[in-house]
């Protein structure tokens, strides 16, 4: 699906990816700094466009670039989708960036602003392979209720689940300052 808004706050805007944003996703995906906890992909624009393409009409499904305001360049890719209205809630993931800390902690916060605020979910789950320890300890602090080793298919996850009253209420107070720029 496609939102037809920019989300922006201080340091990134979030938008909906496009058919030009394709060589920089598959770039980013064959980089092996970033991929060893993501689905591989092959080296193939055309498949990465239609992939796009594609993804733009399925519901639930919304996908964005993230784009740092200090340079106006994309950074990477957050997406909110498995959106279940019945159970009112939505995975946050394809979050794979080369921004700062802060840029990384805005789009998250960001993501979440959009499913709670504009999409009226009540809960946002993330699942993170268990090996991939940075992103586990960013969701620990970043707060919600984690499981450790909840199994996933095939693999083992971190599972956290953001609720809509502790992300108003706690979460995103707590990271307002350094969104601001006011700490270092």
């Amino acid at each position: 699906m496609v939102y037809d808004k920019e989300i922006i706050g201080t340091n990134v805007i979030l938008r909906s990816v496009t058919r030009e944003d394709a060589q920089f996703i598959l770039d980013m995906r064959l980089d092996s700094a970033k991929n060893a906890f993501v689905h591989r992909v092959d080296d193939d624009l055309n498949q990465e466009i239609r992939w796009i393409e594609a993804q733009r009409e399925r519901a639930g499904d919304y996908f964005f670039s993230i784009i740092s305001r200090k340079n106006t360049t994309q950074v990477g890719t957050i997406s909110i989708y498995e959106i279940n209205q019945a159970m009112n809630h939505a995975e946050l993931g394809r979050w794979i960036s080369y921004g700062t800390a802060v840029e990384n902690l805005e789009s998250a916060i960001l993501a979440h602003d959009f499913a709670f605020d504009v999409l009226d979910l009540d809960t946002v789950f993330t699942k993170t392979i268990q090996d991939n320890v940075k992103v586990v300890n960013f969701w620990k602090r970043f707060g919600g209720e984690g499981e450790d080793d909840k199994d996933v298919g095939e693999f083992t996850v971190y599972y956290n689940v953001v609720s809509k009253g502790e992300f108003k209420k706690n979460i995103r107070n707590r990271f307002a300052g350094l969104l601001e720029g006011k700490y270092d």
